[in-house]
């Protein structure tokens, strides 16, 4: 009664025995002071015992003496239930844990991404929409987004629609900007139409005021096109809002050098990275920020941890790409440089010409110089001049 206690409390472990030397192994372990008990011989010649769980080790040297294999088949007691059940509790402890953490994370707004094709500064609307509990570390629950919606259409005239909607830890707003209409600054004020560029006049039509030049004369910026100082026969003066359409002549010119000797940029191959993470206002740098290349171009992605794209973790990892350069020194020859400084001045005169303008025709003309070529081009272009003045400054 007492021993089935003590296997109680120390538990056992049933073990079987295979092997033609399986009773010398019992007898060897009774000899070694081995605690073996109930053991029973199967036909098939395998032996089933028992032995305590601290002493079951010193089997294994006396199985390779006697050339047997030792198997486990169970383990009984109270030390192995309690392992078990304590295994399991710290199983579901974690899985109660991570239900907790999960819970409270998913209970806050830990990104705000806003969408949309508009021109307003994004600080302005993040700003407004902070006002509105629209923010990172808001709970969820505590945002009203009917409310928000409405408050924001409020406060901006120039929202056409806005859209605001949580998924996972997401605030997404979405943003439709209002196409306002054009609203003449000078609408119903006396003014003139003046010239806003020099140029040559090809068209002037005056629907209202009075036309002061005609075509092919050559204008200054700021000069008087058509005027809204309007003198009747009596030699009254009358004062009118200019309006009309003036068109004109206009250049733009840029110019380009090549020399016939030129440094070209190309990438070796060679690459570094350097990786950071940010946990919210805080960097952690991974490595030296700093590269050994002396020339090096740079590029930097970032990605936010996410968890099934729905739940996103205030972690950012942002990776540096540093790809080294090399500058090698090309023989050009004049053609070659002919045409590159074209193009660059080409290139240079187009940046200039207004969207609206029309380009009647280009002129180029290339000079050479000791170490290389220089390009100019003009452009030639007919487009509107005119801008209202108000009259008297």
């Amino acid at each position: 009664m007492a021993f089935d206690w003590y296997k109680k409390m120390n538990g056992f472990v049933e073990i079987q025995i295979e092997g033609y030397f399986s009773e010398r192994l019992i007898n060897l372990a009774l000899k070694r002071g081995i605690t073996i008990w109930d053991i029973r011989r199967k036909p098939d010649g395998r032996v089933i015992a028992k032995v305590v769980p601290k002493e079951f080790k010193k089997l294994r040297p006396i199985a390779r003496q006697t050339r047997c294999r030792i198997k486990i088949l169970r383990k009984r007691g109270i030390p192995f239930l309690v392992w078990r059940y304590q295994k399991r509790k710290i199983f579901l402890l974690l899985i109660l844990v991570m239900g907790i953490f999960i819970y409270i994370y998913n209970s806050y707004v830990w990104r705000v991404d806003i969408t949309g094709d508009f021109d307003i500064p994004i600080e302005e609307l993040r700003a407004q929409l902070e006002e509105e509990n629209v923010k990172v570390l808001a709970r969820k629950k505590e945002i009203s987004i009917d409310q928000a919606k409405i408050n924001m259409a409020l406060k901006r005239n120039d929202l056409a629609w806005i859209g605001i909607s949580l998924k996972g830890t997401k605030a997404i707003v979405e943003i439709v900007e209002k196409v306002m209409p054009e609203v003449e600054e000078l609408s119903g004020i006396p003014c003139n139409i003046v010239a806003k560029k020099e140029g040559v006049i090809t068209r002037i039509y005056a629907k209202d005021g009075l036309a002061v030049v005609e075509k092919d004369d050559w204008v200054q910026a700021g000069q008087v096109l058509i005027s809204g100082i309007m003198t009747s026969k009596q030699g009254e003066e009358r004062l009118v809002h200019a309006d009309g359409e003036v068109y004109a002549k206009t250049w733009y010119a840029s110019k380009a050098k090549v020399p016939y000797q030129r440094d070209v940029v190309g990438k070796t191959g060679n690459v570094e990275k350097r990786y950071q993470i940010n946990l919210g206002k805080y960097e952690i740098n991974f490595l030296n920020s700093d590269t050994n290349f002396e020339k090096y171009d740079t590029i930097t992605s970032s990605n936010q941890l996410k968890i099934l794209d729905r739940f996103v973790l205030p972690i950012e990892v942002t990776e540096v790409i540093y790809e080294e350069l090399e500058v090698d020194t090309i023989e050009l020859s004049r053609q070659q440089a002919e045409n590159i400084a074209k193009n660059e001045a080409m290139n240079g005169a187009m940046q200039m010409v207004p969207q609206d303008a029309e380009n009647v025709n280009n002129a180029i003309v290339i000079r050479e110089y000791d170490e290389g070529v220089e390009a100019e081009v003009t452009i030639e272009c007919i487009e509107k001049i005119g801008t209202k003045e108000k009259l008297g400054g």
